[in-house]
């Protein structure tokens, strides 16, 4: 080989070095520039607690269903095959009130109230508020998710978190401490049986700001983040403090689901647009959340 070939060869493989470095170094921007999520696989989601069979849930095409185990009644087999379509699918429950239509529910409750049994929601009847921080509340609870992980479900959707709230009002200053201490304990024995398992909390924001229950937790629901029920905009200043601490929890590597009850078209529109430009994934609700809804938007 002559001089000048052997030169022109170091040239060209410096040159295909330097190529190649140069676009590592542009792969390792992206990588750094977009984080990778445990949710990367969810793009959308579909809730519906009333009403909903086996047929109605499989045909479903967002990513990631939310049914109540207790009124869908699906079956080990029911749920795999709709995992194996590439779907995710978590249940509904409710840890800040008992239900007196839930199979946990004893007749004998109605003549005399165990110790955690409190009132009755007067804006849901059969609905009672509970002093969730008992134990034997707590065991139900346990009970519940762990028939649940073997169901095959792939999480839960808790609710009414902000029972909190109503005791901290009856005057209970560690109301709040015990939701995520309950949370947390939600979040063990659920990952003990599965650590896959995840753990969604709705509403009850404030809670955000506890380093525990953020790290307990693998995602938060909201509802009414931008509009009410009757189209009516959530007030300004409301709005900025709910997002602001979803936007905590999106920094922190949660999963944002926000569900919001417009009925006019353009501000479901508009809804889905504002979530999805923070990251967040909307769903468009009726009410009742008794169908699965499906809105479409240019």
């Amino acid at each position: 080989m002559g001089i000048r070939s052997y030169t022109w060869l170091l040239l060209s493989l410096s040159a295909l070095s330097l190529v190649s470095l140069t676009s590592c170094k542009e792969e390792l921007k992206k990588e750094i520039a977009t984080p990778h999520h445990w949710y990367d696989s969810i793009h959308s989601f579909s809730i519906a607690l009333q009403n909903q069979h086996y047929e109605q849930i499989n045909d479903v095409s967002s990513d990631l269903i939310i049914i109540d185990a207790d009124d869908s009644n699906l079956t080990h087999e029911q749920i795999q095959r709709i995992k194996g379509s590439g779907k995710k699918i978590y249940s509904y429950l409710s840890i800040g009130e008992a239900e007196n239509y839930r199979s946990y529910w004893k007749k004998s409750w109605k003549r005399k109230h165990p110790p955690f049994l409190d009132k009755e929601n007067p804006e849901w009847k059969g609905n009672f508020k509970v002093r969730y921080w008992d134990k034997e509340w707590q065991d139900i609870i346990f009970k519940r998710l762990q028939e649940l992980v073997d169901l095959g479900y792939d999480g839960v959707y808790l609710d009414i978190i902000d029972a909190f709230e109503y005791y901290e009002q009856k005057g209970r200053k560690e109301a709040a401490q015990e939701m995520v201490d309950f949370v947390s304990l939600i979040s063990k024995h659920a990952k003990q049986a599965n650590p896959d398992f995840k753990i969604i909390p709705q509403n009850g924001l404030g809670l955000l700001d506890n380093p525990k229950y953020l790290s307990h937790i693998d995602g938060v629901g909201k509802e009414e983040t931008w509009y009410s029920f009757d189209n009516r905009p959530v007030p300004n200043d409301t709005n900025a403090w709910d997002v602001g601490l979803l936007n905590k929890a999106y920094a922190a590597g949660k999963m944002v689901l926000l569900i919001d009850y417009p009925t006019d078209h353009q501000k479901q529109c508009e809804f889905i647009a504002k979530a999805k430009e923070k990251g967040f994934i909307p769903y468009v609700g009726n009410r009742s959340l008794n169908k699965f809804i499906d809105v479409k938007c240019k």
